[in-house]
């Protein structure tokens, strides 16, 4: 099998009862500044579903929130693949959503070891 580093449409979360299930009945994990909401998922073909927030209340400028969504899933395209290659091997999947709980706007490497942290706390927890 191919190591792939891209981020298909396959693998993102966007179905709204999905995530307003994640909501209500998913398992939190809380790695400052994110919140990661989880949940095992059985009818899915791929390790990981995945989606990001940036709450306006925490931001409030739309292009700050945005770039910082960019800055999350660019970071977990490049570090997502110990955590794939773990639930792909347990035959599981997992809905997961990523929520961004701070004020500020951190640098890329600061986001890639924010994101790398909590992607292995997660690995832990599954």
């Amino acid at each position: 099998m191919a190591v792939s580093f891209q981020f298909i449409k396959e693998e993102r979360l966007s179905n709204k009862q999905i995530i307003n299930h994640l909501f209500s009945n998913g398992e939190r994990l809380f790695e400052f500044p994110f919140m990661v909401i989880w949940e095992t998922n059985e009818k899915s073909n791929v390790p990981i579903k995945i989606a990001t927030s940036v709450p306006k209340r925490k931001i409030q400028k739309a292009t700050s929130r945005n770039f910082i969504k960019r800055q999350i899933r660019e970071s977990y395209r490049k570090l997502k693949l110990p955590l794939s290659q773990k639930l792909a091997a347990s035959a599981c999947s997992l809905n997961v959503l990523l929520v961004y709980n701070s004020s500020d706007i951190f640098s890329s490497p600061e986001i890639d070891d924010k994101i790398s942290v909590t992607l292995q706390r997660l690995s832990d927890k599954v």
